[in-house]
């Protein structure tokens, strides 16, 4: 659906990606100015995990300075 949506004209505001929580997501406006958020469950994650995920995309990102 998200490529499809690009394709017929909306904008991609935060392109597909596989974020730390475990969810594929993505944001883009529509050309009537609506914003669309789109993401699907890939995998489960305990709390460690996600906190461990969350370090781990700090660290790669220099976001956790």
């Amino acid at each position: 659906m998200f490529a499809q949506a690009a394709a017929a004209g909306a904008t991609v505001i935060i392109p597909l990606m596989d974020a730390f929580w475990g969810d594929r997501t993505g944001q883009l406006v529509d050309p009537y100015g609506h914003v669309w958020s789109f993401a699907t469950r890939k995998r489960n994650l305990y709390q460690k995990e996600t906190q461990l995920a969350l370090q781990q995309w700090l660290a790669e990102t220099g976001k956790g300075r």
